[in-house]
């Protein structure tokens, strides 16, 4: 990639990416909407768009930031002792890029489904359950402190394998792009491809109101975790009913407005 791309201008290429394909996304679901009736301008607009521009890019800028800090031992133990992701693999870029997808999934797999699990976690991850419609601004719907924690598991993976650069640009430009694709109110039916990625056929089910529903397909670019754990879930002859959770009078952070659904039936 450095043969095209000085390494100075790495951190852009997420968002140019993004930049390039949303203007896609939002002709898509205009033209060919899952549910017409989750387009256009609803009361949480503004709340899903502020979250997406301002409170998920701090979140994860700030576990970027810190997590040098608060794992500097334990990844200068592993580096002196292992070595980097160069050690283990001769195979070239690819052979990098899964490995380290393949890690990042795992521990975003746990983090995620541990938010659905625990009461305390699922206090801040119900700010991003609380919408009553799945479309692709919604993808940045997170409270402030699940952002710098999400940001911090994914990424955990790129401070202990230690790989090159253009590797982990990669899995963040892929992470980026497949964040809005699984959010997407588009009609499509992704066929065997909803048994290698989380798409947004997958994820609908996860924002099902109801428990045993949304209790599922906890990946962010894969779904093999899933797979293996037991919490895929894409019944046949069947679409997703109401989403979002039930109102409650629960506080919720500087963001919205001032209340967040909180209990799910």
């Amino acid at each position: 990639m450095s043969q095209w791309i000085d390494p100075i201008y790495y951190s852009i290429i997420p968002f140019a990416l993004i930049v390039i394909c949303l203007p896609i996304f939002i002709y898509g679901e205009r033209y060919l909407p899952y549910r017409p009736e989750w387009n256009g301008v609803h009361e949480d607009t503004k709340s899903d768009f502020l979250r997406t521009i301002l409170v998920l890019p701090v979140g994860l800028k700030s576990a970027e930031f810190l997590m040098p800090l608060l794992f500097y031992y334990p990844v200068l133990w592993m580096h002196d002792s292992y070595g980097t992701l160069s050690h283990f693999f001769d195979y070239g870029f690819a052979a990098q890029v899964l490995l380290l997808l393949l890690a990042s999934e795992f521990f975003y797999y746990w983090f995620h489904r541990a938010t659905h699990e625990i009461t305390f976690l699922w206090r801040f991850h119900a700010v991003h359950h609380g919408a009553h419609r799945v479309y692709w601004m919604n993808a940045g719907r997170f409270h402030l402190v699940e952002a710098f924690f999400s940001g911090m598991f994914y990424f955990l993976p790129v401070l202990f394998l230690g790989p090159e650069p253009e590797v982990a640009i990669m899995v963040v430009s892929i992470s980026s792009i497949t964040g809005f694709l699984e959010h997407i109110n588009v009609d499509f039916e992704a066929g065997w491809l909803n048994y290698v990625f989380n798409s947004a056929q997958l994820h609908r089910w996860h924002h099902s109101r109801i428990i045993k529903e949304s209790n599922t397909n906890y990946g962010k670019i894969l779904i093999l975790w899933d797979l293996l754990f037991g919490t895929f879930y894409l019944p046949k002859n069947k679409h997703v009913g109401e989403v979002g959770t039930v109102e409650n009078d629960v506080p919720v952070d500087f963001i919205g407005q001032g209340k967040y659904p909180f209990e799910r039936r």
